[in-house]
C-alpha cells in the first residue's frame, strides 16, 4: 500500500512539473504573475515547488484564465477551500522568493457558486 501511495504521489508531482514547464514555455499569462524564478539554487527549488503546487491546483479545478489561482470562489466546497488556501500560500511564496510583494485578493475577480442541495 505504501509503495502504491508513493508511486501515485510521484505521478502527481511529475504531472504538475510537466504542466508548469509547458505553461512557462508557452508563456501563459498566469506564469508571469508568479514573479521571477530566483537564480540561487535553494530559492529556485522552493520557487519551483510552490509553482508546481499552483499548476496542480489549476489542473485539478480546470482553471484557464490569467490569474494563477483563477477567480476567487465563494463556495461551500470544503476541499477546494483547503486547496485554494494551499495555492494562495504557494503564490505568496513564489512572489516572496522573487522579491515581490504578496498578491492582494482585489486583483482576482470573485465568482459566487451556489451548490444545489438535495433532500
Amino acid at each position: 500500500m505504501r509503495q502504491a501511495l508513493t508511486e501515485c504521489q510521484n505521478l502527481i508531482e511529475r504531472r504538475a512539473a510537466t504542466l508548469l514547464d509547458k505553461a512557462i514555455t508557452a508563456r501563459e499569462p498566469w506564469t508571469a504573475r508568479l514573479g521571477p524564478k530566483p537564480d540561487e539554487p535553494r530559492k529556485q527549488a522552493a520557487w519551483l515547488k510552490a509553482a508546481r503546487t499552483i499548476a496542480a491546483y489549476r489542473d485539478r479545478y480546470q482553471i484557464s484564465d490569467n490569474y494563477p489561482l483563477g477567480p476567487k470562489f465563494r463556495d461551500t466546497n470544503v476541499r477546494q477551500k483547503i486547496d485554494s488556501a494551499r495555492g494562495r500560500a504557494a503564490l505568496t511564496q513564489t512572489l516572496r522568493l522573487g522579491n515581490l510583494q504578496s498578491p492582494t485578493e482585489a486583483t482576482r475577480p470573485t465568482v459566487v457558486v451556489h451548490q444545489e442541495r438535495g433532500f
